[in-house]
């Protein structure tokens, strides 16, 4: 009889993984970009109702530097603000990567200049988010076969964690506004101690494993990112790589300085790829053994 492969934990990504909101992300930096000033400073309006549900308050100077940067850029290439945002949505719009905030800020840079204010666009961008959900009740819909699996981990009483790109504030906003948070022993966020680097570098899962007190061989790591799935392998852990659109990385970008990628590392980062949740559920429950380690069932420190 074939003996399966014990597994003590999971750790979910969560944009595009378990929630479909990576193309949310990115049109959020549209929408503040193409925002004219009386419509940023609306924004501020919603800040109370932010802090109430567990974000950082957007302080005023946050929004002036936005405004003050497009003042600066209309007044030097002699164009009003209807052309600040021509040029955005002309240049930019379908070029915005998923997943890298490094990426992200050097296309914006590369396009508006260094002075660019990525920083505190990001952080309207989530103040923008936080409305669309709340005040417009579009509350983020889960990932197909999403709801199913994250059940079934919790039947069997399997710890589950969080490993995502994005900051640990957003996380948590994001599992409370579709009421799961307490579904999760361990959320690690891009700002999260002990997570220097983002992905591909295997910190952020380390951390998670670390603290759910799992052996790094016995934890599935679930990604919808390619750059995810070899963190997951840098981590000691095993990837279950469920690609959004089912396309694969150019050897160029595996090779980049950022990655730089190992043979063993392109061979093995999509050895288990699904379309899709559903699919995963049925490869859990047919190829590995599902065993809480000792430590997990004693309990976990959970980050609330």
């Amino acid at each position: 009889m074939e003996t399966k492969q014990r597994i003590e934990a999971v750790i979910f990504d969560l944009d595009d993984t378990l929630f479909d909101t990576e193309k949310l992300k990115q049109l959020g930096f549209k929408v503040i970009v193409e925002m004219r000033d009386e419509e940023l400073d609306k924004l501020l309006t919603y800040n109370q109702s932010y802090v109430n549900d567990g974000g950082k308050a957007i302080q005023a100077s946050t929004i002036k530097a936005i405004k003050d940067f497009k003042k600066e850029w209309q007044n030097s290439n002699g164009g009003s603000e209807p052309k600040f945002t021509e040029v955005f949505v002309k240049e930019l719009n379908d070029k915005m990567p998923a997943g890298s905030s490094a990426s992200t800020e050097a296309l914006f840079k590369k396009e508006f200049g260094q002075s660019f204010p990525y920083n505190q666009v990001r952080e309207a961008r989530r103040l923008w988010e936080y409305k669309y959900f709340v005040v417009d009740g579009e509350i983020p819909a889960f990932k197909n076969g999403a709801e199913e699996l994250l059940k079934y981990l919790k039947e069997k009483e399997i710890p589950i964690g969080i490993g995502t790109s994005t900051t640990l504030e957003r996380a948590k906003i994001l599992l409370k506004l579709t009421r799961i948070h307490d579904w999760f022993d361990v959320i690690i966020g891009s700002d999260s101690e002990n997570v220097k680097l983002g992905k591909p570098a295997p910190d952020t899962f380390s951390e998670g494993i670390r603290l759910i007190g799992a052996k790094a061989s016995n934890v599935l790591v679930i990604e919808d990112g390619w750059k995810g799935s070899i963190a997951a392998l840098r981590a000691g852990a095993i990837p279950i790589y469920v690609p959004v659109n089912g396309t694969e990385p150019t050897e160029e970008k595996m090779n980049n300085p950022e990655v730089n990628a190992t043979y063993e590392e392109k061979t093995n980062y999509n050895k288990r790829k699904y379309a899709n949740l559903y699919e995963v559920l049925t490869a859990i429950k047919k190829d590995f053994d599902l065993c809480p380690s000792n430590k997990a069932e004693k309990g976990i420190s959970r980050i609330n």
